[in-house]
């Protein structure tokens, strides 16, 4: 399955969503079944990753000094099995660019905590750590950490 985490710009949420889920998928034994990508709505491409998400991810043993931010494409929309957002409002916009995505676009946090909500609400938004200190990017990392590990112990137990 192709995953792909999708924020703002690409620096912080979603990337760290995606090194944290590649980082969990080898410790669950699903490295090999699971693709993982992200991708900002409005990203600047080429942007560096910000200093505390570079920070933060480098406590966790991940280099990523080379990562450019990549902005949201029709291509990876298609090619992707589950679209993860950090927000209600990116999930909104995401619907109104690619309506006939629908069925694989769920709010991360929402989705691994299989709400029932009919609404997409805020209460399921990972806040923007962006020109935060680096205990906010810390917060927000343990906060995407356990809802991609809950994410990916659904995916594991549907296969």
């Amino acid at each position: 399955m192709k995953l792909l985490f999708v924020c703002t710009g690409n620096t912080c949420r979603s990337l760290m969503a995606e090194v944290l889920a590649f980082k969990i998928a080898r410790r669950l034994n699903m490295a090999e079944k699971l693709e993982v990508a992200s991708a900002g709505l409005a990203a600047f491409p080429g942007t560096p990753a910000s200093a505390g998400a570079s920070a933060v991810l480098s406590g966790e043993g991940a280099d990523v000094g080379g990562h450019r931010a990549r902005r949201l494409s029709a291509e990876m929309v298609n090619d992707a099995g589950l679209i993860l957002t950090m927000t209600a409002a990116q999930k909104q916009r995401l619907l109104r660019l690619f309506p006939q995505a629908a069925p694989k676009i769920f709010v991360l946090k929402k989705f691994a905590e299989q709400s029932q909500d009919a609404d997409d609400t805020p209460q399921f938004d990972i806040a923007d750590p962006y020109g935060q200190p680096e205990d906010v990017y810390r917060e927000c990392a343990e906060e995407l950490a356990r809802a991609v590990e809950q994410t990916l112990r659904q995916i594991q137990d549907s296969d």
